[in-house]
């Protein structure tokens, strides 16, 4: 998420920081501003409540969440005999 850097940054908040708020190291805040990862539900949820945002920000968060959502795969159940 490209603008997790900038929103970290004006809310005063080191990756150390952000790290603490979504629970993961430092190096995948990194990774997650940089784009090589992409948050999970959750961690927009987090972010959310941690950083008090606005509804404007919160529902623009949320339409990313939506579109950078990536489908799990299902794994079929092996069929006893």
């Amino acid at each position: 998420m490209k603008d997790l850097a900038k929103i970290r940054v004006e809310h005063g908040l080191s990756q150390k920081d952000m790290a603490k708020i979504f629970n993961v190291s430092d190096a995948q805040v990194c990774r997650i501003e940089t784009g090589q990862r992409v948050m999970t539900l959750a961690q927009y949820g987090m972010m959310i409540k941690a950083l008090n945002l606005t509804h404007e920000m919160q529902n623009q968060l949320i339409e990313e969440a939506i579109a950078n959502a990536k489908p799990q795969r299902v794994r079929k159940k092996k069929a006893r005999e």
